[in-house]
């Protein structure tokens, strides 16, 4: 069964919600049997500037074990869209559809297309454009939306 652990704290969240979220969006997003190996903490942390949420991963490949840092001070909304966008990440890295490399760590390859960080990344621009965070944008309000039907 999915493992979903919270540290920190959200004044806006509860730890139960939070674990909720995170097992409905990786209901939505992957096979049970992929959500079922994987264990998931939630870890509320004040983040450097500019970043909202991100997450961290285990060396296996594809990784099994995942954190999502998020700030505690956002509203539940953006907390739990925050929660869905990470979600979509976690799930390219568990199935395999997006990799960083270790020993090269400016390297990244989304669905067998490598893209070099350094060469071709101009900020904002190629954020936005690139092909993962296009799918986690375009997922994450619709997962939120979803969630707010099973809870109220």
């Amino acid at each position: 069964m999915l493992e979903v652990q919270v540290k920190g704290r959200s004044p806006r969240l509860s730890k139960r919600l939070t674990c909720q979220a995170v097992r409905f969006y990786a209901s939505m997003l992957m096979s049970t049997r992929l959500m079922n190996a994987l264990d998931i903490t939630v870890v509320y942390k004040s983040l450097d500037p500019g970043i909202d949420a991100e997450i961290s991963a285990d060396n296996k490949n594809p990784p099994r074990s995942f954190d999502v840092l998020c700030r505690p001070n956002f509203s539940r909304r953006k907390t739990l869209i925050r929660l869905a966008h990470e979600m979509v990440h976690i799930k390219q890295y568990a199935t395999g559809e997006l990799k960083e490399y270790i020993r090269f760590p400016n390297l990244m390859k989304y669905r067998g297309e490598q893209y070099n960080m350094n060469d071709t990344w101009e900020g904002d621009d190629d954020y936005y454009d690139s092909g993962w965070e296009i799918e986690a944008f375009g997922r994450e309000y619709g997962l939120y939306i979803r969630f707010l039907r099973t809870i109220t």
